[in-house]
């Protein structure tokens, strides 16, 4: 998060667009991908996972923890950062992130795992 971000900062900075425009597309890219596992191993608690046969039942009951507000935020992530891991009409272009807020949506998503991680379960299902 932190150095590939302070390089694509420093090449928009210095006017090296292309170099900042490929890194920023990296980034949003291995984002999305983030985002996507945060939701199999945190919101869903590893309960099922992609190319995994065994559905973990025990963890089941971590489940109730879940708010809207969680799934709101992972959706909006999504949503946003999609466009960067899957093909795109070439007359509606993905437009890029600027770099700070693309470091406020990682931040948020880091800040959102921690919390979430600390949440009981036995908190919200009461």
């Amino acid at each position: 998060m932190n150095q590939r971000y302070q390089d694509a900062k420093k090449a928009s900075e210095n006017g090296e667009f292309e170099h900042a425009e490929i890194l920023l597309k990296s980034i949003c890219s291995d984002f999305r991908t983030l985002v996507e596992r945060s939701i199999e191993n945190d919101l869903l608690c590893g309960v099922v996972q992609r190319f995994q046969r065994p559905v973990h039942t025990l963890k089941l009951k971590d489940l109730a923890k879940l708010k809207d507000a969680d799934c709101n935020l992972l959706d909006s992530l999504m949503t946003k950062y999609s466009g960067f891991e899957h093909s795109q009409p070439a007359e509606s272009p993905v437009e890029l992130p600027k770099p700070d807020e693309l470091l406020g949506d990682m931040t948020s998503l880091k800040n959102w795992r921690e919390e979430y991680a600390k949440r009981p379960a036995s908190a919200v299902a009461g």
